[in-house]
């Protein structure tokens, strides 16, 4: 938890930790307040049990827990995993968030739509989300991740996708100045519109 601003959640993805974020929270922490947990098992947490009951949306709880204890509209960020979570999180928490940046998310159920008996119902939970969605996609990710910041982009109202040259899957850790750069672009733009659009229904 460090710096000052409107609240910032980034989300690691598996295997990685708070420290995968560490260039791209020096290039925000002087214009925001940045939180980066570590999630389940991963980091500082609490080691899991030999045995644990570990949910999929295990970690989903404790980052919308964080976000509503952020106390402010928050702006979530997440890479990989993280990103599955954040599409989460912004789902259940709603008008809260004031932007979303998922980067390579890897939210693979979505690749099962078109194989699904009713895949518009399951596109319906996600077009619920109207917030500001930057989904970001490195030049040479994964092709199912690639896939994956494809359907999103189809089914999110309010999305747009960015792809970033020289890039893999791994792109806040190989091109942090880049990512930094993606998420205050995203960031400062969701929020004149979001003030601007007060300013117009006052």
């Amino acid at each position: 938890d460090v710096g000052a601003g409107p609240p910032v959640i980034l989300a690691h993805g598996s295997g990685a930790s708070h420290r995968a974020w560490a260039p791209v929270v020096r290039a925000l922490r002087n214009r925001y307040r940045i939180l980066t947990p570590d999630l389940l098992g991963y980091g500082r947490s609490e080691p899991l049990s030999m045995n644990p009951r570990f949910h999929p949306w295990s970690d989903l709880g404790a980052l919308i827990a964080l976000a509503e204890r952020a106390g402010a509209s928050v702006h979530l960020v997440g890479h990989s995993y993280g990103g599955a979570l954040a599409l989460e999180a912004a789902r259940s928490l709603g008008p809260c968030v004031g932007s979303l940046t998922l980067i390579d998310p890897v939210a693979f159920h979505l690749m099962r739509l078109h194989m699904s008996s009713h895949p518009e119902r399951t596109a319906a939970v996600y077009r619920g989300i109207t917030t500001p969605t930057r989904l970001v996609a490195g030049q040479g990710s994964p092709g199912p991740a690639r896939a994956i910041v494809d359907e999103l982009a189809h089914i999110l109202g309010n999305a747009h996708v960015r792809v970033l040259a020289g890039a893999g899957h791994m792109s806040p850790i190989t091109h942090p100045v880049e990512i930094s750069a993606l998420v205050t672009e995203h960031i400062d733009e969701s929020y004149s519109a979001s003030t601007e659009g007060y300013r117009t229904l006052t």
